[in-house]
């Protein structure tokens, strides 16, 4: 084995050993013992690197593994650095020290001593000398709520992972805890603090969480919610030697300025054309934002501008320090601050700050308190590493991966996103789509196609068809950064913002993916909540508002950015999803729910509780992916068990398809979501060599459908009398169909040339419909392309090992008695009866109820 690792320095920095992490796919029975791989560089020595494995194959060979290790490079060249097996194992000889007992953890990394306690207001304390014990620096939290009352932070609780190496290149400590204060008691915050080994630097990501449930009234989410909470200012300050001169670097214009005295840097707006866009409204609807850019400020100096990133370094004849605010300008409002001997970084700077129920935001900060000459200029200018897609593809590793090459003309039309005048970074721009609570999002562009008003139409994509996951499909395709760069963004604005954090609400909104901003409506001021106040007028004589549905559940994506980063953010995302959307579609485990479950049966889009079937649509194919993705990520297997048990309980080898009524587009066309799901099972269960019972049948129903689809479906845009709206995002959801057919062929016992034949008119159709329009830059449109490509060239072109058997006989599904069928469920709840759980279900449906209850809020 010998995995060559393409490094790439394009950003003019001369690189000494900067940190990097890096995701690698592994095929199945490569490698079963980490200590048997070593990393080389060019001249066949050794490089330090910690390896963990990240996923297993179902043989509990590592399917994902990522590599921890420094990197020497020159400005602008190349190097490639190899993966390799040896026979025996290598012992890494240098590690990050840890102590720990209940009140304290020491971490020496053979620079800098840190000592983490539970002492009110200091997140911890450093000492410079690794050697020595006594503290020289402390770095401490502090929030001021809206009333101008500051609260100090307390932790309650801290621990670190436990591996078998002992962390020989880096070591992750994770703290929680809130803020000193009644009503603020109800804000948490956690941290990550990561060390390097010999290293004097580490990364400090502190994240805010409000974990209360929104009251949401109606359905309806916007600010102002009465669970929302509101702050003044959250600072993180640490103690400077007297008389320290500061310099400044920002990294956007690699400009420098020298403070000899106390000095203010704040970023007021984003800087751009459109700073005070409606994007940034209050809870009473008003854009508040001061002034646009940025001001620097100090003894006899003013300066203003539209953009920085800027690094500070503080240097006594005793210490030098730095500290750098990842995402400054794109992130903010942000200041920093050094007054007297006090250097501030306000995460929040002095102003309003609502940080609504179910969210959170996460802050990332650099410090080194022995820089000599550190800036952080490489933070915000990562090396881009890559590898060989053809290797990646032969791992059968990565979710429906294939090389393929680039002159694909749909492939084309995707590369748009990142190349085209109206690429993603340049949406961005167009409605401001920057500050703390914006950044990384995508703008959902399409829903403004019809806009005429002079005011900029807002609308929030919300990760719908997994972007996410098509972002990181493109970066391991091309070797291109900028995808790289959005992909991350992304997945750190759906975890933090996207998702609702909070326990507290009903069993199918917490934990949950908030939807898109609801169709052609302006966001207004429910932010990326979906449904507001606002929009009641569209909706006379209708039903308004909502809250997360399973309708709307994309996990693959974070899987992925799981896999390339390492970032545990991203795959506790998905473990909640998939809790979240199993309670979306099996209800709450206490007897009321159920017999509501019962009352609901037979409606649309929700589970038969009576009959036990699921609705062949995609929120039960994204309920089968997520469940799939939980699996991938713990290989627990009553993850593949429920899925298998989801999808024999919607559909059967022997439907009568006509009973579905595919004729009515506008209700069933997501019946192709669910097939999908399908073919990942299918997939799964052929990596795992078990072609049993389960996975004939999902395979011979599947080619049941598949069959009728080569029958009777004909391109959307051919049908348009049967659309409401018959646009160009019609054919990018048919190639959802390419690759069904694709799908069917490679698991058809024979080879299938009208299964063929068809894939490749709507293929063409497709393109035709795009390749020329000018709605192909569509956020939408880009993101349904990148969903399915995969899907598509996988099915397309990959050659099966196993020969698969005919098509079996079945006898008609056999249809338990209703009467059975409640009774059974209901005394299975009767059997856990909790009055408390009961009255808590009907609290959180009933506002009479939770008063009752004596819940005022």
């Amino acid at each position: 084995m010998n995995i060559a690792l393409k490094v790439e320095e394009n950003n003019g920095i001369n690189r000494k050993t900067q940190p990097v992490t890096v995701g690698i796919p592994l095929s199945k029975g490569m490698i079963v013992d980490k200590k048997k791989l070593v990393l080389k560089d060019e001249n066949k020595n050794i490089i330090k690197c910690q390896i963990k494995i990240l996923e297993y194959w179902d043989d509990k060979s590592a399917k994902w593994i990522s590599l921890d290790f420094k990197v020497d490079i020159k400005s602008n060249s190349n190097s490639t650095y190899y993966l390799t097996s040896i026979s025996s194992v290598h012992h890494v000889q240098e590690k990050i020290s840890l102590t720990k007992n209940e009140e304290f953890i020491n971490i020496n990394s053979g620079i800098i001593s840190v000592n983490i306690t539970k002492r009110e207001g200091d997140l911890f304390s450093l000492c410079l000398d690794s050697k020595k014990e006594e503290s020289t620096t402390a770095l401490s939290v502090k929030l001021v709520d809206d009333t101008g009352k500051s609260f100090d932070a307390v932790i309650q609780n801290f621990w670190f992972a436990e591996d078998d190496d002992n962390s020989s290149q880096t070591k992750d400590i994770f703290i929680e805890g809130t803020f000193s204060g009644l009503k603020l008691s109800k804000l948490k915050f956690k941290s990550k603090i990561t060390f390097f080994n010999d290293s004097s630097y580490f990364k400090l990501d502190f994240t805010l969480h409000n974990p209360q449930a929104a009251k949401h009234e109606g359905g309806l989410w916007d600010l102002g919610d009465i669970s929302s909470i509101n702050i003044t200012s959250l600072v993180i300050s640490l103690t400077t030697p007297k008389n320290s001169i500061a310099k400044m670097t920002d990294h956007l214009s690699n400009d420098t300025m020298l403070f000899e005295q106390d000095f203010h840097i704040q970023q007021f707006s984003s800087g751009g054309e459109n700073w005070n866009s409606p994007i940034h409204k209050d809870a009473s609807g008003n854009v508040g934002l001061k002034q646009n850019g940025y001001k620097i400020s100090g003894k006899n100096l003013e300066q203003t501008g539209n953009r920085i990133l800027p690094s500070i370094e503080l240097t006594s004849d005793i210490q030098t320090t730095c500290a750098y605010v990842e995402n400054f300008w794109q992130n903010f409002p942000k200041a920093i601050r050094k007054k007297d001997n006090i250097l501030k970084l306000e995460l929040f700077p002095e102003g309003e700050i609502e940080l609504q129920a179910g969210e959170q935001k996460t802050h990332t900060v650099w410090f080194d308190f022995d820089s000599n000459g550190q800036n952080f200029d490489w933070v915000d200018k990562p090396l881009n590493i890559t590898l060989d897609p053809e290797y990646v593809a032969s791992t059968n590793a990565l979710d429906y991966f294939s090389n393929v090459s680039q002159q694909n003309d749909l492939l084309k039309i995707i590369n748009k996103g990142i190349t085209g005048a109206n690429n993603f970074f340049e949406k961005r721009e167009k409605i401001d789509e920057f500050g703390w609570r914006n950044f990384g999002e995508l703008y959902a562009d399409h829903e403004a196609a019809g806009n005429k008003d002079s005011e900029l139409f807002i609308s929030h994509y919300n990760n719908q068809y997994d972007p996410l996951y098509g972002f990181i499909y493109q970066f391991y395709l091309t070797g291109d950064k900028k995808w790289f760069e959005l992909a991350d963004d992304l997945a750190k604005h759906i975890t933090d913002i996207d998702i609702y954090h909070t326990v507290d609400d009903k069993d199918e909104y917490n934990g949950g993916l908030f939807w898109h901003t609801d169709h052609y409506l302006d966001a207004s001021t429910c932010t990326h909540r979906t449904f507001s106040k606002n929009h009641q007028a569209a909706y006379e004589g209708y039903t308004s508002g909502g809250g997360p549905g399973g309708q709307h559940c994309y996990t693959t994506g974070l899987k992925s950015h799981y896999l390339l980063t390492g970032n545990e953010n991203s795959k506790a995302a998905v473990l909640q999803l998939a809790d979240w959307i199993t309670y979306s579609f099996e209800g709450s485990n206490c007897f009321l729910a159920k017999l509501f479950a019962i009352k609901q049966s037979g409606n649309h889009g929700i589970k038969d509780h009576m009959s036990e079937k699921y609705p062949m649509d995609r929120g039960t194919g994204h309920y089968i992916i997520a469940l799939l993705d939980a699996y991938d990520l713990t290989q627990i297997q009553s993850y593949l068990t429920r899925a298998f048990k989801i999808i024999g309980n919607t559909f059967h080898p022997n439907d009568d398809v006509l009973l579905r009524n595919f004729d009515n587009i506008e209700t069933t066309w997501f019946y192709t979501v669910f097939l999908q799901s399908v073919g990942r099972f299918l997939l799964i269960k052929e990596q795992m060599n078990q072609l049993d019972n389960d996975f004939y049948y999902a395979r011979d129903a599947m080619l049941h459908y598949a069959n009728w689809m080569l029958e009777n479906e004909l391109p959307y845009l051919e049908q348009t009398d049967k659309l409401e709206f018959p646009n160009t995002t019609w054919a990018g959801q048919d190639l959802r169909k390419v690759g069904i057919f694709y799908m069917a062929n490679y698991y058809s016992p024979v080879n299938n040339e009208a299964l063929l034949g068809k894939a490749a008119y709507f293929h063409q159709h497709i393109i035709k419909m795009l390749r020329n329009d000018s709605s192909n830059q569509y956020t939408r449109i880009l993101a349904l392309l990148m969903q399915n490509i995969g899907f598509v060239h996988f099915y397309q072109y990959r050659i099966s090992q196993n020969k698969f058997e005919n098509i079996r006989n079945y006898t008609d599904k056999i249809h338990t008695n209703k009467v059975i069928s409640i009774l059974s469920l209901l005394l299975k709840e009767l059997s856990r009866l909790s009055i408390k759980r009961e009255f808590k279900w009907l609290s959180l449906r009933s506002s009479k109820v939770a008063k009752l209850l004596g819940n005022k809020d």
